[in-house]
């Protein structure tokens, strides 16, 4: 992708090789091939080639393993996520695992981050002017879905207050219908700040209102 910061006059694209022809792409592991893939997303925002990008690590059923990841004591995670994550009630040395492999999650979040916000555009950066949503569909593997939490990064041009920690004021049962705000609630609230005026997302029952990040 080629392109140039038009607001500064300082060139913040640069050519870059083919995906396929990347080590990464034909040799690396699964958090390689990831962070490829996040440089092609930053790159793509901030060349004004495309506004949004997801990025989806695992499906909902992940059977993947990280061998490249290791244990404390030296040992590889050559066990799937999925059986993992539904096993630790009866395999309970598998949570050691399970916190390797969310630290993993963790540091490629901090990843793009940092890549967003290497990126100037004058006194701001790509990451100044963006909203960064990192999430899971459920909380741990007992489908559990509430208390899940949902990291927030940059400030959509000034739309988010961030250093915070926000509560929604979920209550601890994974299955009653207790008061709570729902996530869609944090999907509204940053529809808005992209401009579009709707006041639900996904099934309108699930909503309550925009939930406020500034």
């Amino acid at each position: 992708l080629i392109g140039r910061d038009t607001t500064g006059g300082s060139s913040v694209c640069a050519a870059e090789p083919s995906p396929s022809t990347d080590p990464r792409y034909n040799g690396g592991d699964h958090g390689e091939k990831g962070r490829l893939m996040l440089d092609l997303a930053v790159m793509g925002m901030a060349c004004g080639r495309t506004r949004i990008a997801t990025m989806m690590w695992g499906n909902g059923v992940s059977q993947l393993t990280f061998p490249f990841l290791k244990m404390p004591d030296g040992t590889a995670i050559n066990q799937r996520h999925h059986d993992m994550s539904h096993g630790i009630g009866t395999a309970p040395h598998w949570y050691g695992a399970l916190q390797v492999i969310d630290d993993f999650y963790t540091k490629q979040f901090a990843y793009v981050v940092s890549k967003m916000k290497a990126v100037s555009f004058g006194t701001e950066t790509l990451l100044d002017r963006s909203v960064v949503l990192w999430g899971s569909e459920i909380r741990e593997g007992g489908h559990h879905l509430v208390t899940v939490p949902t990291v927030i990064a940059g400030k959509c041009g000034g739309a988010i207050r961030t250093g915070r920690f926000l509560d929604n004021g979920a209550q601890h049962d994974a299955y009653k219908a207790l008061p709570q705000r729902p996530n869609n609630d944090v999907l509204v609230s940053i529809l808005n700040m992209m401009g579009v005026p709707d006041t639900t997302f996904g099934r309108p029952g699930r909503n309550t209102g925009a939930f406020n990040l500034g």
